[in-house]
């Protein structure tokens, strides 16, 4: 994950954030009433885990995994437990 991290260039992660800080959709939380999913790296510094909550009680239907030992980029921290979390979501919704 960390080589990934260093390839990209810094005008692809300004993009990014810039993105990130310009989205969104609090004020539509409580419109979304379908089975969410919502993933947060225990120790993310840049969405830290109290946004994470935020969005799980504000969202119907909404779970939360936490993956202790990961951050930002949980998905490429712990690639095997963010795509079980994944499948075990699925599988509980009979996909």
């Amino acid at each position: 994950g960390e080589q990934y991290i260093l390839q990209v260039p810094p005008e692809v992660w300004y993009a990014d954030f810039t993105a990130c800080n310009n989205f969104d959709i609090l004020s539509d939380l409580l419109r979304i009433n379908i089975p969410t999913l919502v993933l947060c790296g225990a120790e993310d510094r840049m969405t830290p885990l109290k946004y994470s909550r935020y969005l799980a009680e504000n969202i119907a239907w909404a779970k939360l995994e936490i993956f202790d030992g990961a951050g930002h980029m949980l998905m490429l921290e712990k690639p095997d437990e963010v795509n079980m979390a994944v499948q075990n979501f699925l599988e509980g919704l009979g996909w």
